[in-house]
């Protein structure tokens, strides 16, 4: 006589993440299994989605994303306009200033019984993020900005020379997540070899952000903050890619007003500039010493992911914190104008120490901030074609040889032997030794020689 199936009985919350669950695509069978539940009881809670979405919402719990109508619509849509107004003048709100002017607003309009709460105002400052993309044309060289120039590349000649950079950091600019990047091939050929990469990747036919990669990503980030026993509030702007929210433990998604983007979400106002500004200058420089030793080496998608690295790294707090406040989300004693965040920008970048370089360049007839801009108007997600949704899922790999360049031809980057390893780290002990200017990195370089000595060819 065969045993019992034993019953499982589930939580509201449960049901809940269980049509979520459904929604992202996973076959029914495995989420049957997944939640330990048979087929039929399944079946049923797709069938009663509506009455469980609905006593889900009464019960007030907060990670609900279905989009529900507002208590007070007149209200909301004047501090709305408000707010605007305020951010076109280039007025700073703080949430106290918003508090009292949601209060007044109330009033006005007959709504006694409304009493305006912190909200995300609860946050602290580290612990409030912005996420964003942005595209790259990582190969583009200075004489051909103006050809890039405006390029919103949905495919063609210019496709394969462009990435997308998802961008992610806190308030306060003391929490910058690592950047992901979306390429074009799933297995570039200059990632023969590496077993690490500087940079998160993923990829499809377009170098887009999808709804997927950006699930996945926020599902990443969300048991990170669960390890590190944190709650973070995340702003998004409502573009398609985004519209898919799993649910969250850690993380609590807010979406920026439509049509407002490019006044409140601080990664627009000179952040992702910023990163470029660092980028474009790793290229510049990769094309001086190219032209030093007499060489014209392509850059790959690995090369450009470590300068991306370096450019994210080199983003300060200052910058970051110039920008979040720019936007409206005020911190005491930071009193910036959107004006003076671009000015400090482009100090931060320290343009003037790369004059010297911009100059040995010949036939350049374009300024350096064109360069940084000449991708702006890069898409970084839209509607894909059939083929293209066909082409993902089955992870196809096959790359057609047009969309091959001459960093794709080329081999991958040599083999390093543990023995040059050991005499690059030898090379850099003694250059270290021999710059006082330079703090002491000797534990640094006991690291480096320890993971070098416990690897063998």
């Amino acid at each position: 006589m065969s045993a019992k199936r034993k019953l499982t009985t589930l939580t509201l919350q449960e049901k809940f993440d269980v049509i979520n669950t459904v929604k992202t695509g996973m076959k029914k069978k495995d989420v049957a299994a997944q939640y330990g539940i048979p087929a039929s009881t399944l079946s049923t809670i797709i069938k009663n989605e509506a009455e469980i979405l609905l006593r889900y919402e009464k019960s007030g719990n907060i990670s609900y994303k279905r989009r529900r109508v507002a208590e007070f619509p007149d209200f909301e849509e004047g501090l709305l306009t408000w707010f605007k107004q305020c951010r076109d003048k280039n007025i700073s709100v703080s949430g106290r200033v918003l508090r009292e002017k949601a209060e007044e607003y109330s009033k006005l309009l007959g709504h006694n019984s409304f009493r305006a709460n912190n909200g995300w105002l609860d946050y602290e400052p580290k612990d409030i993020f912005n996420a964003d993309e942005t595209g790259l044309f990582f190969k583009c060289l200075p004489d051909k900005t103006l050809i890039f120039k405006n390029e919103k590349c949905y495919g063609g000649k210019h496709s394969k020379e462009r990435l997308t950079i998802l961008l992610a950091t806190n308030m306060t600019g003391s929490e910058k997540l690592k950047p992901l990047v979306i390429g074009k091939s799933k297995k570039p050929r200059c990632f023969s070899g590496c077993k690490s990469l500087p940079l998160d990747y993923e990829a499809n036919t377009k170098a887009w952000m999808t709804s997927e990669i950006f699930k996945e990503w926020l599902l990443k980030i969300d048991k990170k903050m669960i390890k590190d026993k944190r709650n973070i509030l995340l702003f998004i702007d409502n573009c398609t890619a985004h519209n898919v929210i799993p649910p969250l433990k850690a993380i609590k998604v807010k979406f920026l007003p439509p049509n407002t983007t490019s006044k409140l979400q601080p990664l627009d106002q000179g952040i992702i500039k910023n990163f470029k500004s660092y980028y474009r200058k790793e290229v510049v420089r990769k094309l001086i010493g190219d032209m030093e030793q007499h060489s014209n080496s392509p850059i790959t998608v690995l090369q450009a992911m470590r300068m991306a690295d370096k450019a994210w790294r080199s983003v300060s707090a200052r910058t970051i914190s110039n920008c979040f406040n720019s936007c409206g989300f005020s911190m005491p004693l930071n009193t910036s104008t959107p004006e003076d965040v671009l000015k400090e920008v482009l100090e931060d970048a320290n343009l003037d120490e790369l004059q010297a370089d911009w100059n040995q360049l010949q036939n350049i007839e374009v300024q350096f901030e064109d360069y940084v801009t000449c991708d702006d108007d890069l898409a970084t997600t839209g509607t894909l074609t059939d083929a293209e949704i066909i082409d993902i899922v089955n992870q196809n790999d096959t790359v057609n040889p047009d969309d091959l360049d001459d960093a794709d031809l080329s081999n991958s980057e040599p083999a390093i032997t543990t023995k040059q390893a050991r005499e690059a780290v030898d090379t850099l002990r003694s250059y270290v030794e021999r710059c006082i200017d330079i703090e002491d990195h000797s534990n640094l370089l006991a690291n480096f020689e320890h993971l070098v000595k416990s690897k063998t060819r």
